[in-house]
This record gives C-alpha cells, sequence and structure tokens, in this order.
C-alpha cells in the first residue's frame, strides 16, 4: 500500500515534501531517490520559458548555455 500511494503521488506531481512527509522520510531526497523515475519531466516547457525570456544562467541575459 505504500509504495502504491507513494508511486502514484508522484507520478501525478503531488509535492514531494508533502509525499515525503506522508512517508515518514526526513528528507524529500530520500523520497527522491526512490521515485525520481517518476517525476514528470517539469523542465521540458519551463526551460523553453527561461530561453525565450533572455534568462540563461550564465552571464549576461542572451548568452546561449553550453550543452
Amino acid at each position: 500500500m505504500r509504495h502504491t500511494f507513494a508511486t502514484f503521488a508522484v507520478s501525478v506531481e503531488e509535492n514531494i515534501n508533502w509525499v515525503a512527509r506522508m512517508l515518514g522520510h526526513q528528507r524529500p531526497v530520500v523520497t527522491l531517490e526512490k521515485y525520481n523515475r517518476l517525476v514528470p519531466n517539469l523542465t521540458r516547457w519551463h526551460g523553453q520559458a527561461l530561453l525565450g525570456a533572455g534568462i540563461t544562467g550564465e552571464g549576461s541575459p542572451g548568452r546561449i548555455l553550453h550543452q
């Protein structure tokens, strides 16, 4: 039951901190280490939004990130 709860909660994007508390984990990193494969790729769209805004994380705005 516990694994089923965690699997479902993480896969539907529940807050990882809440899921960790419900499982009794001291830190969310413990939960993420076990269930990270179920966390949806949230960077797919957010990264594009940052690039469109000219924010790349390296120096001046508009500079392209190294791959």
